[in-house]
């Protein structure tokens, strides 16, 4: 069970635009991505939740201390849905709704025909069970497709992350999707054997509720089918210490539902593909708050979504290659910078003999779960 959002949006027929016209917007910023990033942000607030499209920046460098001016234009339309709101469970809620913010741009590319039924059939969506269009990221429908696709194309750099890889593990242990009327929780998942084919084999039903669609951003409904689909393997069956309710797991290790929604969500805040700078801020806000309250022993960790990844090659290891000259270096990765510092000096002096001349530390999530900090010693050979 989870408290917490799921849900997507996708399309059968395009979007009617009315209108378009240009907008722009600036920023100021230390670097020229940070001024784009800034300028961008503050073009989508001036969209009002409205799609953009042929965006484009430019910056030119000024005086310090704020060396970058950019600029950002786009088109922006005001679209036409089939409704200007829906009910659910006796509540009625507008594309106006606070919790709409993200999934306009969302809707505009989950709008296809070809990937609305991809997923219709990849997680057995009882279509009469959500009300609307799947185009209309108003209605419950195409909040369910927008969830769905934002798992399936939050992948960046295909680096083997939970980005990666998550959608079809999701997708497969999902057989029957429709929505419930239950304010007490986001979603709920049950699985039981069933007889096929002459063998016995589990069976499970996801069921969303109206919080679920409607209470959460698309992120967070994202990881929601991320926390669901994950029992089939792992029930919580934990509380106590610092977590209370049904929703809790043991620890981190477990690798639960509470750790896989977490680093899900922290993996979409350093690295989510097209995820804007507010995108990125609300994922590190849920996988902050799943990481403090979702554990029993609540675990060493912080997502970080300015986390640099470094080294990429190496950085699951506890090795690098020897740098070039005459200086060789030491990695260590762990979840505590104070631990993970000792154990890159220490591993240094123990292999060469010599005092390093020199520790630097980084937040680095790079693989399936923490370490987020990785250290690196380095000096003479």
């Amino acid at each position: 069970m989870k408290y917490t959002l799921l849900v997507v949006a996708i399309a059968t027929s395009s979007f009617a635009a009315n209108a378009a016209r240009t907008i722009s917007a600036s920023a100021y910023g230390h670097t020229q991505e940070q001024g784009k990033a800034a300028a961008i942000s503050s073009l989508e607030q001036r969209a009002n939740g409205n799609p953009l499209s042929n965006v484009r920046a430019s910056c030119r460098s000024e005086s310090y201390p704020l060396p970058w001016y950019c600029t950002a234009t786009a088109q922006v339309a005001t679209l036409s849905y089939g409704s200007d709101s829906y009910e659910m469970c006796g509540r009625s809620h507008s594309k106006h709704d606070a919790t709409a913010r993200f999934e306009a741009a969302i809707g505009r590319k989950s709008c296809d025909s070809n990937k609305y039924s991809t997923y219709r059939s990849n997680f057995a969506v009882n279509e009469s069970s959500f009300a609307g269009n799947a185009c209309d990221y108003t209605s419950p429908k195409g909040r369910l497709f927008n969830s769905i696709w934002l798992l399936d194309n939050a992948d960046k750099s295909g680096d083997n992350s939970i980005l990666g890889w998550v959608y079809h593990e999701t997708q497969k242990d999902v057989h029957n999707t429709h929505s419930i009327c239950d304010e007490g929780v986001y979603a709920r998942f049950k699985w039981k054997k069933k007889f096929y084919s002459w063998e016995w084999v589990k069976r499970s039903e996801m069921s969303i509720s109206r919080p679920g669609l409607y209470d959460q951003d698309v992120i967070g409904r994202a990881a929601t089918l991320v926390h669901e689909a994950r029992h089939m393997d792992k029930a919580h069956g934990s509380a106590g210490g610092a977590c209370s309710g049904s929703s809790c797991d043991s620890n981190w290790s477990y690798n639960g539902s509470n750790t896989y929604e977490a680093l899900w969500l922290w993996w979409f805040a350093v690295n989510g593909k097209d995820a804007t700078p507010a995108m990125r801020a609300s994922a590190e806000q849920q996988a902050n708050y799943t990481i403090n309250h979702r554990f029993v022993t609540p675990p060493p960790y912080h997502a970080d979504k300015d986390a640099e990844i470094i080294n990429k090659s190496t950085a699951s290891g506890l090795t690098r290659p020897m740098e070039p000259s005459k200086t060789v270096t030491y990695t260590a990765a762990g979840g505590v910078e104070s631990t993970v510092r000792s154990q890159a000096t220490s591993g240094f002096v123990n292999k060469y003999g010599k005092q390093p001349t020199k520790v630097e530390c980084r937040h680095n999530p790079h693989s399936m779960g923490p370490p987020p900090w990785i250290c690196v010693a380095t000096g003479p050979r």
